[in-house]
């Protein structure tokens, strides 16, 4: 049994269509678990927090006796890293579900960058979290549109010619 050079190119562009579809949806969902797991390192980060309150109150910073000016730096910088290590775990964590939800474009992009400075896992995911919004497809799912476009015509499953266009929101 042998193709017509149409019916080649048809199923090509099929092919090509599902494959990039695929990697997509793999490539968010890897993100997505990069996302969660960033979330966890902030979250136990953010202990370290609770160390430096529990060194402030016990007031053991060598300084002279009843100075309470070296405790409460202490303490403060204790406060200072646990909330924003909680905050760092919260907002990993909403990326993590805004890229399986394929929402919030600018929260995923913004968190991406800031994960840059957690070297290296966290450059690492800001990096490919970059190459992979980059993509025109990707930007396509965030933005609601099918980036893949309907099948050629003539395939089985296909839409008549110009019906397409119409149920994606064009025509006249």
């Amino acid at each position: 049994m042998s193709f017509s050079q149409q019916q080649q190119e048809q199923l090509s562009s099929i092919v090509e269509r599902e494959v990039q579809r695929r990697s997509d949806t793999d490539h968010l969902k890897l993100l997505s678990i990069g996302f969660y797991i960033q979330s966890g390192i902030s979250l136990l980060a953010s202990l370290y927090g609770l160390l430096y309150i529990f060194l402030g109150m016990m007031g053991g910073t060598g300084s002279r006796p009843g100075d309470p000016f070296p405790m409460a730096i202490f303490v403060g910088m204790g406060i200072a890293i646990f909330a924003g290590g909680l905050l760092m775990a919260a907002l990993n964590l909403m990326a993590g579900r805004s890229l399986t939800r394929k929402q919030n474009l600018t929260l995923i992009q913004i968190l991406a960058g800031l994960s840059c400075l957690n070297v290296p896992y966290g450059t690492a995911l800001g990096v490919l979290t970059f190459m992979v919004l980059g993509r025109p497809t990707v930007k396509a799912l965030f933005e609601g549109r099918d980036p893949y476009g309907p099948p050629p015509p003539g395939t089985p499953g296909a839409p008549e010619e110009g019906n397409w266009y119409r149920s994606q929101g064009g025509g006249f």
